[in-house]
């Protein structure tokens, strides 16, 4: 399918209707037909520790910024 343009996505609700993959091939045509839900896209870990990001809430935290 090009681009996925003309055929619905398959949603994925849960990380557990991903399958292992056999090689970056097989994951591209996965993907190719399918997309994550909505809240699968969110980030809830936070900053990576270290990264500018974090550096940057935790000095804005401080400052009360």
């Amino acid at each position: 399918m090009a681009a996925g343009l003309s055929e619905e996505m398959i949603v994925i609700n849960n990380w557990d209707e991903v399958p292992a993959f056999a090689g970056e091939d097989e994951e591209a045509d996965f993907w190719d037909t399918h997309t994550l839900a909505d809240h699968r896209w969110s980030k809830k870990r936070g900053h990576r520790p270290g990264s500018l990001a974090e550096r940057l809430a935790r000095q804005r935290q401080k400052t009360g910024a």
